[in-house]
């Protein structure tokens, strides 16, 4: 049987609640149910995200509610970001198409994953990206690439429902190896807490003006590094062995 699981849409301090429950009904036109939101503007719940939705009301009394990023990405093991500015971040940034195979080609090692999008105004923010593993650009007029929220969930989704829906017909399946799994972001967020704490300590984040650059730098390198929740739980005991090491000097 087919381990692949549709994506989590993760909407991050989105403003209108009638974007919201338009996202909602874009969302099941394409078959996924599964919404987190992100600090929403105007509250929650919201009655005009219930009236918009047309139909597809479960979604937003299902919807999760999160105060940050982090916290509604925590228990998932990938995640795309749709953004179309170009960053200063050691990302990759790929088209839909790519995007999605990105996940299609790791599946077998990934749980929970998901897709997020930026408030109507201003995007993703840098701080959003941290736990990124793929940064998603919608192809469109070079001169005018402002996108509607729910309008952009649509594109995004219905391109995953084709290919899910290919793979279906063509019988692709792959089977997950619990031995592989991919970290979580929270399993990641705990060792980059730890990591950069000994670190400070060691006067390696130096000069304090340039440690905010270093540490987006060095969490980049792990994050391509795509590691497993092993990995990180030993990534975890060599910073642990490391100190005690330099603590018996």
């Amino acid at each position: 049987m087919s381990n692949i699981i549709d994506p989590i849409i993760i909407l991050v301090q989105p403003q209108l609640g009638e974007n919201i429950g338009a996202t909602a009904r874009a969302m099941l036109n394409c078959g996924l149910t599964s919404l987190r939101i992100v600090k929403p503007r105007d509250g929650w719940p919201n009655s005009k995200a219930v009236r918009s939705s047309s139909g597809a009301e479960s979604i937003i009394y299902n919807a999760g509610i999160y105060q940050t990023s982090l916290e509604a990405l925590s228990d998932l093991n990938f995640t795309l970001a749709c953004t179309s500015r170009k960053r200063d971040l050691s990302k990759n940034q790929l088209n839909i198409d790519d995007a999605l195979d990105q996940y299609l080609e790791n599946s077998e090692n990934i749980g929970r994953w998901g897709i997020m999008f930026g408030s109507e105004s201003s995007g993703l923010k840098n701080d959003d990206l941290d736990y990124s593993d793929i940064l998603l650009s919608i192809p469109s007029n070079k001169s005018f690439e402002s996108f509607n929220l729910s309008h952009a969930v649509l594109i995004v989704c219905f391109h995953w429902m084709k290919k899910s829906r290919e793979l279906i017909s063509n019988n692709k399946d792959s089977h997950t190896n619990i031995n592989n799994l991919l970290a979580t972001k929270n399993d990641l967020s705990g060792f980059f807490s730890q990591l950069e704490n000994d670190l400070e300590k060691g006067g390696f984040l130096y000069p304090p003006e340039k440690a905010p650059k270093m540490i987006k730098n060095l969490r980049a390198i792990f994050l391509r590094s795509k590691l497993s929740k092993k990995e990180v739980k030993t990534l975890r005991g060599v910073i642990t062995a490391i100190k005690r090491a330099g603590m018996s000097l």
